[in-house]
């Protein structure tokens, strides 16, 4: 009796210790990098086999050997009876074979991406940007950003969210949907409104559109920091006198366009956002202003200017003029040394 009960000691002992390795043996391949250098994009079918699966992974040396991986899965599988999600993943280096398998049972990225947005960039340039960088769709995203629903869940007054998104730098996962990039876009500027700005534009008597607004303004027409106060005095100067602002930028929003030089005849387009033809402010942003340029719309510079012209020296510098006399005179310097 003793022997016997000696011997299955034995016999469980030696599957426990088998089954101890076996378990150490997966949580080692499972946890292992998956060797990825340059990123990878999987594309899974629809219908696909777990061997299929794991076949469209082993094309691309990745999950190997695949009886390890097969079997695995297919236990797995059994057990809790989820199945792999179809769709287009993008790995990184970094990404363990874990990971790799995780996403396709839950049919989420992993692939994370720094994206940078400029500041002064309009809505079309944020859907090229997200297209070229995390595939996603640009007319899906325009047509969220001019959405009714959102417009009105952020109590944005005009057709679209211009201006209302945050430039800078951010991570998002590959793919990630349409509504995250954009609500994290706008959290991030109601972040910085509401820590910095909202209570001296209040006290200003301002709203978030007109600062915005203002704000985009400033920001296509002083490209450098240095600049921007000394032009938020010149417009708020303007407005005090009901002077047209008459700033290119708008024109070439209104007209759709980007380019260098604003001819006479684009000043005769009939649209709100000329403000050449409308004194005051246009009703919303141009583009999305950074926040030097939200903070000149805010505390802008008091002085008596009423004028500036860029230097064509390409240092993107302004030079400003307190009468059309001496504008005119800058103007003409302007023009003679980028005709040089």
């Amino acid at each position: 009796m003793k022997k016997k009960k000696h011997t299955f000691l034995k016999i469980f002992l030696g599957l426990l210790t088998l089954f101890i390795i076996f378990s150490v043996v997966i949580a080692i391949m499972l946890n292992r990098d998956a060797g990825i250098e340059n990123d990878v994009l999987v594309n899974i079918p629809k219908n696909t086999s777990i061997s299929k699966a794991i076949l469209i992974f082993n094309e691309k040396e990745l999950l190997t050997p695949e009886w390890f991986y097969r079997t695995i899965i297919k236990v797995y599988s059994k057990i809790s009876g989820d199945g792999i999600y179809a769709g287009s993943y993008m790995y990184q280096k970094g990404n363990t074979n874990f990971e790799l398998l995780y996403s396709i049972f839950t049919g989420k990225q992993l692939c994370i991406r720094k994206v940078t947005f400029p500041e002064g960039i309009r809505l079309e340039k944020f859907a090229s940007i997200v297209q070229r960088e995390l595939a996603v769709d640009s007319a899906g995203f325009m047509n969220f950003v001019t959405s009714d629903s959102l417009l009105k869940a952020n109590s944005i007054p005009g057709a679209s969210a211009e201006g209302y998104l945050m430039p800078n730098t951010y991570q998002f996962y590959w793919k990630q949907s349409i509504p995250e990039i954009v609500n994290t876009l706008m959290k991030a500027q109601d972040k910085i409104w509401n820590e910095k700005f909202s209570k001296s534009a209040f006290d200003e008597g301002k709203s978030r559109n007109e600062i915005l607004t203002l704000a985009s303004i400033i920001e296509a027409e002083a490209p450098n920091n240095q600049d921007k106060l000394r032009v938020s005095g010149v417009f708020y100067n303007r407005m005090r006198i009901n002077m047209p602002l008459q700033s290119d930028p708008t024109v070439l929003y209104a007209l759709k366009l980007h380019k260098e030089r604003v001819l006479y005849k684009d000043l005769e387009v009939d649209s709100p956002y000329n403000t050449y033809r409308h004194i005051g402010l246009p009703p919303g942003p141009i583009n999305s202003p950074g926040l030097k340029s939200i903070e000149a719309a805010i505390f802008p510079e008091v002085h008596d200017y009423l004028y500036f012209v860029a230097t064509a020296d390409g240092s993107g510098r302004i030079t400003f003029a307190r009468t059309g006399t001496q504008h005119i005179l800058n103007v003409q310097s302007f023009r003679r040394e980028r005709a040089k």
